[in-house]
């Protein structure tokens, strides 16, 4: 602010308020006089009106007494009384006929008996009402009073004056006289002195202390017995000149909602309120205009000072006005301004000074500006260097806040404006928390140790932190930056490194994929190997173990022993059937199954190899029902869950129960773990555990392949992956409940078959039938041969039996016509049973070839088919199923002859 502002504002600080306090104290003064003479004037119009109203309301009282003392009046009421003879009420009417004549104002005269029924009245119309429910009737029986008002049909305000006629100091009835109130209306409607606005109202009180005007006023003709007030208004006149007290009443709100100035008297002996008002706007009129000119007068005033002001201060400011520009100008560039130096004084001297330093200060612009022009535009480069690089660069003062920051750099933290950094300590912004979630300590941020030992830091892989919470890999280099062999700040360039540990980790979980992949197909051409040599062995387990059975008719001590070799060798055999499942190297074929016979089998097995701290528990419904699956894969399917629950209760041991029921699912389904199972009929398999449990985050991937939360080497995180794939193929359904420390249980859902899909085999009723066909058998095991020739020479065939490949195929074509059936061997050395059989059918190729196979990965039942191999079997082969086949194809051979 200048200056000359300044000595304006002192000057009107000082002389306005002086006028202002002088009016102020005017004005109220002014006020309270006109105050007082108002309220003067209002008692003197309320003590006026009082008077008028009460010598109104005596002269009405004397006149209504003067009625009830007329003896003959009251005479007649007894007698009528006494005798009930209608000559005493038409006394009674001529007397108040009389009485109505000599006083005009009385509108109406009637008696009331003491029951409240009108006996007589000169309104005949109203004879016979009963009206003792009415308060002049109620109060008239003990007292004179004439305070009732009522609207009579012409909307007209009537007053009723009532009092009681006694003779003989009974009670005879009750007189009523109905009166206009013209003489109080005029009384009370005359405004003489109350300008326009001012009035006199009066009120009395009604039930719950509210108030009611009784008589009209002067801007409501229609007032009377209308306008009903609250108690709750009890500021107003009205209320206030009904309380029992006499008051000045300014700035209230009367009956219209218009402040106004009152004064207020009670007539105790009517129980009226009289009320003498005007509006507040127009008593205080000649003040208010008083104001205006008041406000008029200091706005006059204060002008005057103000011109006075800017004369004055324009003579003394003037100089130092110049001075000031001159400056101003210099602050905004122009330097080559000058001050005036024609001012005599001490400013004069200040403006020759002050041209000199802007002398000076030109000069010293002039190199200044070049310097920074140099620097200006090595900036530049180095800035635009920075920004263009594709690595993220910032530069830290050195308490480690960020002083600068390119666009990469921005980028990668997910910040939008280098204002969003700058300032910021960079620790706090990319160090807070480590990837565990803890906090990083900033004692420990290598970025901020550098700030203090110098030493440069490069570090190859950590966790960052983003604008938006958001963690990254990054590597990083900061050096620090030295003036005089002090550290002032640092640089640090940054590189996200995300897309490469994210290839790492995927592939290092890869290459264990791959590990864990190459580990089960060693293990499962191991299988296939071991299931190879083993079949072999079971063929001439079984084999020999029917011929004995063959031989020893009739001695059943020695055939129950015999029997509980062949059983224990299809336990083998289907033991086999499962390695070579694990091998994915069988073929899985579903028929009628009933699940409780597998169940049985495997809880046999599994009882050996579980330790006895845990206790396996049955519950087998033997009626559960079958379903159309593989056995072994219901087999693997139990033992898997089995292994799971032995895993978790090893420790500590515990109770293993197997149940196996049958479950109906009602129309609309069942919840089973959140999860719905179709209905319809089931066959449900139930595993449970008392081990450790698992949590929900462990459930949730329980069925992932590879995923398992054994040690390493203890599982190959396969099984329950498996167990899920070979229950989703039999369009089941696999559950499991858990919690950790109570134990697992899981659930498994087989649709189940209908009783009448399961087709008793009578194949091991029927009698073996042979024949004396000619029989070529080759298979590098010699036991086996030995086994299948006797078996077949037993049944009538004649058998040509060889342990060589080559020399059977020279029999064969030496002699092609003396063999009717082929059985060979797949896996044999020199030559394999299929490369035979391409042969032999290359000769005749109406010959009938059965290929046995323990395992082969070059050859399945399709292949074999397609080559012209009539019959693919995997061993071991029992002597009824070769039986049984030799005999159908050498049935279809014949049967092939005779139709041709």
């Amino acid at each position: 602010m200048r200056i000359r502002s300044k000595l304006m504002l002192a000057f009107l600080a000082v002389s306005l308020p002086a006028m202002i306090l002088i009016s102020l104290l005017f004005y109220s003064n002014e006020q309270k006089t006109l105050t007082r003479q108002i309220f003067n004037h209002l008692e003197s119009v309320a003590s006026i009106q009082q008077n008028r109203i009460q010598a109104i309301s005596d002269q009405n009282i004397v006149r209504l007494k003067l009625v009830a003392s007329r003896t003959q009046l009251r005479v007649s009421l007894r007698d009528f009384y006494n005798d009930g003879k209608p000559e005493h009420t038409d006394r009674i009417k001529r007397i108040l006929a009389d009485t109505q004549i000599a006083l005009a104002d009385f509108k109406k005269i009637f008696i009331l008996l003491s029951d409240g029924t009108v006996i007589v009245s000169t309104d005949p119309e109203i004879i016979g009402i009963n009206m003792s429910k009415i308060e002049f009737f109620i109060r008239g029986q003990t007292e004179f009073r004439g305070d009732y008002f009522f609207l009579n049909k012409n909307r007209k305000v009537m007053t009723y004056l009532s009092g009681p006629l006694i003779l003989d100091n009974q009670l005879l009835g009750v007189l009523v006289i109905e009166s206009a109130v013209e003489n109080i209306i005029s009384s009370v409607s005359d405004y003489t002195g109350l300008k326009t606005t001012g009035e006199t109202i009066l009120a009395r009180p009604i039930e719950n202390g509210n108030a009611r005007l009784i008589m009209p006023t002067r801007f409501d003709p229609h007032a009377a017995l209308k306008l009903s007030i609250p108690k709750d208004w009890f500021e107003t006149p009205i209320i206030g000149s009904g309380d029992g007290k006499s008051r000045m009443l300014s700035g209230v709100m009367d009956y219209r909602g218009v402040p106004v100035l009152a004064v207020t008297r009670y007539i105790e002996e009517l129980d009226w309120g009289i009320a003498v008002k005007i509006d507040q706007a127009e008593a205080f009129a000649p003040v208010f205009k008083m104001r205006n000119i008041i406000v008029l007068l200091i706005a006059g005033a204060a002008l005057i000072i103000v011109a006075i002001s800017i004369y004055l201060s324009k003579n003394i400011t003037r100089p130092i006005s110049r001075l000031t520009q001159a400056t101003r100008n210099i602050s905004n560039g122009n330097y080559s301004a000058q001050a005036d130096e024609s001012t005599k004084g001490e400013i004069g001297i200040l403006a020759r000074g002050f041209n000199s330093m802007t002398t000076n200060l030109i000069q010293s612009q002039k190199s200044l500006e070049n310097k920074i022009s140099e620097l200006s535009e090595s900036e530049e480069q180095i800035r635009n260097l920075l920004n263009s690089t594709a690595e993220a660069i910032c530069g830290l003062d050195k308490n480690g806040n960020c002083t600068f920051c390119n666009p990469s750099l921005l980028r990668m933290l997910g910040y939008k404006k280098d204002s969003e950094l700058l300032g910021k300590n960079i620790h706090r912004l990319i160090h807070h928390t480590r990837p565990d979630g803890t906090e990083y300590p900033s004692e420990e941020c290598r970025i901020l140790k550098l700030l203090k030992n110098k030493n440069p830091v490069h570090i190859d892989d950590e966790v960052l932190w983003r604008a938006d919470g958001s963690s990254f890999w990054a590597e990083y280099w900061a050096y620090p930056v030295l003036r005089d062999d002090e550290i002032t700040g640092a640089v640090v360039t940054f590189i996200d490194i995300s897309e490469r540990k994210l290839s790492e980790a995927e592939k290092e979980k890869l290459n264990a994929q791959l590990i864990q992949v190459q580990k089960l197909e060693a293990v499962g051409t191991l299988a296939g190997g071991i299931a190879h040599d083993f079949n072999n062995i079971l063929s001439a387990v079984i084999g020999y173990a029917e011929l004995a059975r063959m031989k020893l008719a009739g001695r059943d001590d020695i055939l129950k022993d015999v029997d509980a070799v062949i059983q224990a060798g299809e336990r083998a055999k289907e033991l086999v059937r499962q390695i070579l499942t694990f091998s994915r190297q069988s073929m899985h074929v579903r028929r009628p199954l009933e699940v409780h016979l597998i169940v049985k089998e495997a809880l046999k097995l599994l009882r050996a190899s579980i330790p006895a701290t845990i206790e396996i528990r049955e519950k087998i419904d033997k009626k559960s029902g079958a379903v159309l699956a593989d056995p072994t894969q219901i087999h693997q399917v139990l033992m898997n869950l089995c292994t799971n629950a032995y895993h978790a209760m090893r420790e500590t041991g515990g109770i293993l129960t197997v149940e196996l029921n049958r479950a109906e699912i009602a129309s609309d389904g069942t919840q089973v773990n959140g999860l719905k199972v179709p209905p319809g009929s089931y066959v449900r398999l139930r595993v449970s555990d008392t081990g450790c449990g698992m949590r929900r985050s462990v459930i949730e991937r329980i069925f992932e392949p590879y995923f398992t939360t054994k040690d390493k080497g203890e599982g190959t995180g396969m099984g329950l992956s498996l167990t899920h794939g070979i229950v989703k193929n039999h369009d089941g359904h696999i559950f499991v409940d858990s919690e950790p420390g109570k134990g697992t249980t899981f659930r498994v859902y087989f649709p189940r078959i209908m009783p009448d899909a399961i087709k008793p085999s009578l194949e091991g009723q029927k009698a073996l039938t042979g024949g004396s066909e000619r029989i070529l058998i080759v298979d590098d095991e010699q036991s086996i041969v030995l086994m299948e020739q006797r078996m077949l020479e037993n049944l009538g065939y004649q058998v040509t039996a060889t342990s060589n490949c080559l020399e059977a195929f020279q029999l064969f074509v030496s002699r092609p016509d003396n063999f009717d059936l082929l059985i060979t061997d797949m896996s044999m050395p020199q030559m394999s049973g299929a490369d035979l059989a391409r042969k032999v059918l290359s000769v005749r190729p109406d010959m009938p070839v059965v290929l046995c196979t323990g395992f082969s990965e070059l050859i399945d039942e399709n292949t074999a088919r397609e080559i012209g191999i009539r019959e693919y079997v995997m061993k071991p082969v029992g002597s009824r199923q070769i039986a049984t086949i030799v005999r159908k194809l050498l049935d279809e051979k014949n049967t092939s002859r005779m139709e041709s």
